[in-house]
């Protein structure tokens, strides 16, 4: 880090005049220490040198301005951040809070914060000119840089004149820090001398408002008065508040009002009562200081109405001290206004002095056992109560109510109490709400219900929680509300609340928000769907108040949240979403397969999916869903097992949710082999690991169909988990063993396992076909099963000579493809080998078709490269168009690259995700034949896209090469030169018969 900031001088040094070098090297030296030093390490020196000298212009313009504030554009910035942002800078004398103050202005502004910088200077300064930087003799001046998100160009004057105000407020609550801070001192001198405390040196003006009373009652030791115990909490709160518990906004006297009414104009006053517009503050405060005239209490202690922005965007505390002359008249009353520091906020009500011993007699007078659930419980409730309430309320009222919130919260309901303030000024609403419900739209809307039911503008909010399992409690405090609101009237707002928070649409509002706003915390059930990148608000305005009345009669909003989950996941590519869950309790509890659809489903769309997987169908309930978007369709079919089995295990549900949506979806082959989902436990992925598999094992062994295989597999569905295990266990990337580990001791245990299993296997077709089963799984080398991103497509490749039962002769290896568009096979015969692949129209024994050509072809080269390859493809779709069939046989081409060996440079790389059973081997060429002639670019295009050794000479012709087509190097093309040299010679051939006797094997 020194040695950019030497650079920076450097280049400085040959940039300025000698005149200003030495200031300019101090300020840079200074600026560039407030610079993280992973940002100052990345920038170049020249770069850096022009930022610091923008910010250092900044610093000198205009100095005689106090603050000093800028909003634009970004322009040189250390920040490599293509997001369009704006630059806030500021200047003024340096106080404590203007970060903080900052920052709340951004939150309240809701203005990201990317990048800031505070450098501290010493500025020497003569008539608003800079005159040098020094860190020991300047004034330290704060220079803070932010880099936030873009703020509109007709916004920011106006935001620019309200953080110059805030930042104005927070000097001038600085300067007066100490001035308040004796008067601190002074309310706590008058108010030991009334507790009858030793005072510290009263002024003379505390010597004379002492009463009479209270000299005469110390000389002779009479026990004290109210008043006195109050004045003696008072140097207790005084004490506790200095102790940086306190952060002091504000102070001013308010002397006794000689109208009668209780009001008067605040004197001598600091902080915020000294600010130019300070006539809502003492307006909002004089109410407060009105109102205790009636009362004789010494001191008080509020959370005000009154917002400030000094420091963080809140309402101020307030703190009285009366003051008496000594024949006990009011003379005034201290008022101190302030913010509760960080430290205070997370401290304990009982450890507040006043308010802990008032928590202590209450804990005193309750019939619980100290240390018991009960004990325990009622403490933490009495800890969670803003601590302004208890400072006011009696001995009684605090025990009554921390009896009512145990009992609420002990029950798990709903319910909402409502009080006034001694003086009837004032109102406190709480809404206990059980946790699972709460929201914060819900909170907004009680605040509504309750602004409009009162008659008011505006509340204080907040929320408390005595730990992390109970119930939510919503605070709701209102100054002056409409008048005549009798006790019926606060009855029937509490009614009215209570009905809010039990509705149908109110607790899927809740579920919604909690889900989506904290899904880790949902139940393990719920958590499995609740997975989106979309606000709560945003799936709430969205699909909320879509349930139509006949939906909310039969099903909770538990379900609708997980339905909602489903229709997030809708969109242009996706137009179905299905799920299992559990619905009810008792007897009425099943289980629930929740589709939801763009396109009504019909019983044929998806009981027959259900009979294939095993499964079976009781009931069916579906509801459209109109309003906000297209329409969506729920469709709920009650499911068991074809044995008549629940299903409820949270990952039965979940493995088989996720087939049927794949299913449905176009995803997954509906197959008859899916009953492997419920008779085995398999997934879709395992599934169609063995569909793989079966289609591979008809296609090599002609005598065993589809059907022969399914019933086996689904008849001995022990076999089937037994077949996906040694397949896993042999090439999963998971498990950190080696090939020779595996082959040698974890795969010989599940081969004789397997074959113990045969023992009890009657019919001989099964036994056959499992046993050729295994052969497949053992003679298997490599598969892209666990390469990442292979998408839904399973290549394996087959050493063949391995399968016992394999008709001879074979290939050398092939390679088996399966994907939801296409299957394919390549077969070779030797390491060395190239051949044609052909768009088959053979879908039924296409490898046979592609053997038969192998094993001509090596006949057919037998003096150039005898080992010849073949390849073939059938397309799922029949009769697909030239795109389809090119897409398709781009599959195809991936696949075989999935698990074939690379070079790079002179090394042999294996590729990733991909165990070898088998030797390097990075030899795999192609050739054009029927259907493909077209498609030599294609594959060579995919082999670029793998970084293929082979490049463009992956596949023969093309632009790169011959091109088959264009040059008539088909069979159709060696066809049209025979009928041209029979024409050359006088023969029609079409139309005269011809015999041909050749020699050969073609």
């Amino acid at each position: 880090m020194q040695q950019v900031v030497t650079q920076v001088l450097s280049l400085a040094n040959q940039a300025v005049k000698e005149s200003h070098r030495d200031r300019l090297e101090s300020y840079i030296r200074t600026y560039c220490r407030a610079i993280p030093p992973e940002v100052l390490s990345e920038v170049e020196p020249h770069k850096l040198l022009a930022f610091v000298m923008d910010r250092f212009a900044f610093l000198e313009e205009d100095f005689g301005r106090t603050v000093k504030i800028e909003i634009r554009d970004a322009e040189s910035t250390l920040m490599v951040d293509e997001t369009p942002s704006t630059v806030i800078e500021t200047r003024l004398p340096d106080c404590g809070f203007i970060i903080r103050t900052i920052k709340s202005f951004l939150r309240q502004m809701n203005l990201h914060l990317n990048f800031v910088l505070h450098p501290i200077h010493g500025v020497i300064h003569d008539h608003g000119q800079i005159t040098g930087i020094d860190q020991n003799r300047g004034t330290k001046y704060s220079q803070v840089y932010l880099q936030v998100s873009q703020i509109p160009a007709d916004k920011r004057e106006a935001l620019r004149k309200d953080l110059e105000q805030r930042l104005e407020l927070t000097l001038l609550v600085n300067r007066d820090r100490w001035d308040m801070m004796a008067k601190f001192n002074e309310a706590r001198t008058y108010t030991c001398i009334v507790s009858d405390r030793d005072p510290a040196s009263p002024s003379p003006r505390e010597s004379q408002s002492i009463p009479r009373d209270v000299i005469e009652r110390a000389k002779s030791n009479t026990p004290r008065t109210q008043h006195e115990v109050e004045a003696d909490e008072a140097v207790q709160l005084i004490d506790w508040l200095k102790d940086d518990n306190f952060i002091l906004l504000g102070y001013a006297w308010f002397p006794a009002s000689k109208s009668g009414n209780g009001h008067s104009k605040p004197e001598k006053g600091l902080g915020l009562f000294a600010a130019p517009d300070r006539r809502h503050l003492e307006e909002v405060i004089g109410e407060i200081v009105a109102s205790r005239r009636t009362r004789e209490e010494v001191y008080s202690y509020y959370r005000t109405d009154f917002i400030t922005t000094v420091r963080s965007v809140a309402q101020v505390r307030y703190f009285g001290i009366a003051e008496r002359s000594q024949d006990g008249s009011l003379l005034g009353e201290h008022v101190f206004i302030g913010q509760m520091s960080t430290k205070a906020l997370k401290l304990a009500n009982r450890r507040v002095p006043v308010v802990g011993k008032r928590i202590k007699d209450v804990m005193a007078k309750a019939e619980d056992q100290p240390g018991s659930y009960a004990y325990t419980k009622s403490v933490a409730i009495l800890d969670s109560i803003p601590v302004e309430d208890l400072f006011y309320w009696s001995i009684d009222e605090i025990r009554q109510v921390a009896n009512e919130f145990r009992l609420a919260e002990s029950r798990d309901h709903a319910k909402v109490f409502v009080w006034r303030r001694p003086n009837g000024r004032r109102l406190t609403v709480v809404c206990i709400v059980p946790r699972m419900h709460f929201s914060e739209a819900l909170k907004e809307e009680l605040s509504q219900d309750i602004r409009k039911f009162l008659g008011v503008p505006a509340l204080r909010e907040y929320r408390q929680e005595t730990d992390e399992e109970s119930p939510i409690r919503l605070h709701f405090t209102v100054g002056k509300y409409r008048p005549k609101v009798t006790d019926a009237d606060l009855e029937t707002l509490s009614d009215r609340l209570e009905l809010l928070l039990e509705s149908w649409d109110d607790q899927l509002r809740r579920l919604v928000f909690k889900n989506y706003r904290n899904p880790t915390k949902s139940s393990s059930q719920t958590a499995r769907y609740l997975q989106t990148t979309a606000t709560a608000q945003e799936i709430w305005s969205r699909s909320g108040a879509r349930f139509p009345e006949s939906y909310k009669g039969m099903l909770p909003p538990d379900i609708a949240l997980l339905d909602i989950r489903q229709i997030e996941k809708l969109d242009e590519n996706d137009n179905l979403s299905a799920a299992l869950v559990v619905i009810g309790e008792g007897e009425r509890r099943h289980t629930s397969l929740r589709i939801v659809s763009r396109k009504e489903l019909l019983l044929n769309d998806v009981v027959p999916v259900l009979h294939r997987m095993a499964l079976r169908t009781t009931s069916r309930l579906a509801e459209r869903l109109i309003g906000n978007g297209p329409d969506v369709y729920i469709t709920g079919f009650e499911v068991t097992g074809a044995d008549g089995r629940k299903i409820e295990a949270d990952t039965s549900l979940a493995r088989l949710g996720s087939i049927v949506q794949r299913v449905l979806a176009g995803h997954l082959a509906d197959d008859k082999l899916l009953g492997l989902g419920y008779l085995a436990g398999l997934d879709w992925k395992q599934i169609d690991l063995l569909i793989t598999y079966r289609n591979y094992f008809v296609q090599v062994f002609q005598g065993l169909g589809v059907q022969s295989v399914d019933d086996t597999l689904l008849k001995h569905p022990a076999f089937a988990a037994l077949l996906v295990e040694y397949f896993e266990t042999k090439f999963s990337i998971e498990r950190k063993d080696t090939t020779t580990e595996r082959t040698d001791k974890l795969l010989p245990p599940l081969a004789r396992k397997y074959e113990e299993g045969l023992e009890r296997v009657t019919v001989i077709q099964e036994d056959l076909i499992l046993r050729y089963f295994i052969d497949l799984l053992e003679a298997t080398r490599r598969t892209n099963y666990y390469r990442p991103g292979r998408g839904d497509t399973i290549s394996i490749k087959i050493e063949s000579a391995l399968v016992e039962h394999m008709p001879r002769p074979c290939p050398v290896f092939e390679i088996y493809v399966h994907a939801p568009g296409v299957e394919g096979i390549h077969l070779r015969g030797g390491m060395v080998a190239r051949g044609g692949l052909r768009h088959s129209d053979r879908p039924d024994d296409f490898r046979t078709e592609v053997l038969g050509l192998q094993r001509t072809q090596a006949l057919k080269n037998v003096i150039i490269v005898p080992q010849g390859a073949k390849g073939g493809f059938v397309t799922r779709k029949h009769s697909p168009t030239r795109e389809e069939a090119r897409a398709q046989y781009q599959v195809f081409i991936a696949a075989l690259l999935d698990i074939t060996d690379n070079y790079v440079g002179s090394k042999v790389v294996p590729p990733p995700g991909v165990l070898r059973y088998d030797d390097d081997d990075p030899y795999l060429v192609v050739a054009a034949d029927k259907g493909t002639a077209h498609l030599s670019d294609t594959a060579n295009g995919i082999s670029q896209q793998y970084k293929f050794w082979l490049d463009d000479a992956f596949a023969s012709g093309g632009c790169a090469g011959y091109d088959h087509k264009v040059m008539g190097i088909t069979s159709r093309g060696g066809w049209v030169n025979v009928e041209r040299h029979f024409r050359e010679m006088g023969i029609d051939i079409r139309k005269v018969s011809i015999k041909v006797a050749g020699v050969g094997d073609m």
